[in-house]
């Protein structure tokens, strides 16, 4: 299952942390999202790591449209351009028109951080450094800083 998308709940699963992982579906944690490219689900995951979670059970107290996946879109855009890029631009305002959303990059973007920056996308950069993502902070399963 080596993949970039994590989300907390994928963590929480992985971890077989029943308390995070109930308290983040009671929130609205989407367990639609494919990971990756295994074409699983989150739910399918949490299934195989806590059988003894009946994750449609969990009571949503908070609902979230499919659009509040803001990491989700700014990854994708991120795949999709490169410095050399005829549409750089476009795909710049693109990213940063979905940042309007974001109000804090502290936690969880380390890894669109990194993946940022080995893509040279200063101006990318710039804006999630401006939410507040870190850039001494270190993704998941990394052991080398984004910068």
């Amino acid at each position: 299952d080596s993949s970039w998308t994590t989300t907390p709940l994928y963590t929480a699963g992985k971890a077989k942390n029943r308390e995070a992982a109930v308290k983040l579906i009671e929130n609205g944690a989407d367990l639609d999202l494919l990971i990756g490219n295994t074409n699983k689900s989150i739910k399918d995951f949490m299934t195989s790591w806590m059988p003894d979670l009946a994750v449609d059970k969990v009571k949503v107290k908070r609902y979230r449209s499919k659009t509040d996946n803001i990491k989700g879109k700014l990854m994708e855009i991120v795949k999709e351009t490169n410095l050399d890029s005829k549409n750089y631009m476009e795909k710049f305002l693109k990213f940063r028109q979905a940042t309007l959303g974001l109000y804090d990059a502290q936690n969880g973007y380390e890894d669109l951080v990194e993946k940022i920056c080995r893509k040279g996308l200063a101006d990318f950069a710039r804006i999630l450094f401006k939410k507040g993502a870190d850039p001494n902070k270190f993704p998941p399963n990394s052991y080398s800083c984004p910068i």
